[in-house]
Formats: structure tokens, C-alpha cells, sequence
């Protein structure tokens, strides 16, 4: 099996959002294609996935390339780039951008995070990103207690969290850029502004060498 061991979700998102692996398809609102990946514009496009991907407690992976063409400032204006997580009572998992202000571990900058919850909030890891509209790589790994994050399959940022939080306590929807806010059903927003391809999901943390495979092939 090899890199494709546990392999539960592979969306090229090159013409549309069909999962290539025939288990989940997801559906646009207002995407576009172009370049070979999906354009999203930051006020009205996403693509819903429905309630799939329940991972637990379980070690995960996530793995995406990403081109942000605009960032706001501030938390409260983060944008979900991929997100399966209930916003009250906070439970989930999400990668989102934001650019961060002053008084923050990294400040002035465009950020991407990967952060879980199970009540509370574990994480976030995080890091800088290259210039806007420039394709980078993510990955996002839980194992054990410890989140990891990857840049362009170098690992980046490692968290012990010291707890396994049950991400699936609260059945929740996939999307890929945006947010049903602040739960299943609700109107999405937050809206993401760029490019996504190439996006992964594994059942298992895949190790430092399958990663530097994956961002490059």
C-alpha cells in the first residue's frame, strides 16, 4: 500500500470536486477552475462535502497546496481554507489563514495554522507563508498527543498537547473554503481567497518520509 495506506479522501480539485477515490464528492457553490486547481473568491464560493472524515481520537493527516490571494488581519477574521468543526461549542479540526497583529508568537504576518478542539481549543501550530498568490504545501499531522505542521514538506512546528481531543464529539460538515457558522446547516461564510489543490486526507499520521514524497511528486 505504501503512501496510499489509509488514503480515506483525495480531491485533485483540478475540474471539479469529485473525490478520486469514489467515496466522497463534494459540491460547488460558485467555484471555478482554472490552472488545474479550484478558485475560490473570497465572498460566496466553498465546497461542501457533507459530514465524512470523522476521525476521533484517531491519528489523521491532512495535506493541501495553497495559493492565498488576499489575507484580513485578526483572528476574528481567520478563513477557513479546509474546516470540519463546530464553532459552538467548539469542536473539530481546521487549516486556516489569517495575518496576525502585534502581541502574537509569530506578529505582522501571513499565517497558516492547523488547530483541533474537543471543548477547548489544542494547538495551534502555525507558521508563515510565502507571498501572496505563490503555491505552497501543507500538511497537517496528528499522532498521539502531538500536532505537527509542515511547509513545503519540512516540518515546521510540533506541538505535545498532552491530550488526544475527540474531534467527531459533534457531527459536523466538511467545506472547503468557508464556514457553516456557527454549526451544520447554518449559512457559510468566511470565505477563503485563492487556490486549492491536490487535497488529501489519511487515517493514520504519515511519517516525515512519506511527506517530503508527497511535496514532491
Amino acid at each position: 500500500m505504501g503512501i496510499n495506506k489509509n488514503l480515506v479522501g483525495y480531491y485533485p480539485l483540478d475540474t471539479n470536486a469529485n473525490d478520486y477515490l469514489g467515496l466522497n464528492n463534494g459540491t460547488d457553490t460558485a467555484v471555478t477552475y482554472s490552472g488545474g486547481a479550484a478558485v475560490y473568491n473570497g465572498s460566496t464560493a466553498f465546497t461542501a462535502l457533507g459530514d465524512v472524515l470523522n476521525f476521533g481520537t484517531r491519528d489523521f493527516t491532512i495535506t493541501a497546496w495553497i495559493s492565498a490571494d488576499s489575507i484580513p488581519t485578526g483572528t476574528s477574521s481567520a478563513k477557513p481554507v479546509i474546516h470540519w468543526k463546530w464553532t459552538f461549542p467548539t469542536t473539530g479540526w481546521a487549516l486556516t489563514l489569517w495575518h496576525s497583529t502585534g502581541g502574537y508568537t509569530i506578529p505582522n504576518a501571513d499565517i497558516i495554522q492547523f488547530h483541533m478542539a474537543d471543548g477547548g481549543v489544542s494547538g495551534p501550530v502555525e507558521t508563515t507563508i510565502p507571498a501572496l498568490s505563490t503555491w505552497f504545501h501543507v500538511t497537517a499531522v496528528r499522532s498521539g498527543t502531538f500536532m505537527i505542521l509542515y511547509l513545503n514538506g519540512v516540518a515546521v512546528h510540533t506541538l505535545n498537547t498532552w491530550t488526544t481531543p475527540n474531534v467527531s464529539a459533534y457531527a459536523t460538515n466538511l467545506q472547503f473554503g468557508g464556514v457553516e457558522y456557527p454549526g451544520p446547516g447554518d449559512p457559510v461564510q468566511d470565505f477563503f481567497d485563492g487556490s486549492l489543490k491536490e487535497v488529501a486526507f489519511w487515517d493514520r499520521a504519515v511519517t516525515p518520509a512519506e511527506i517530503t514524497t508527497i511535496y514532491n511528486t
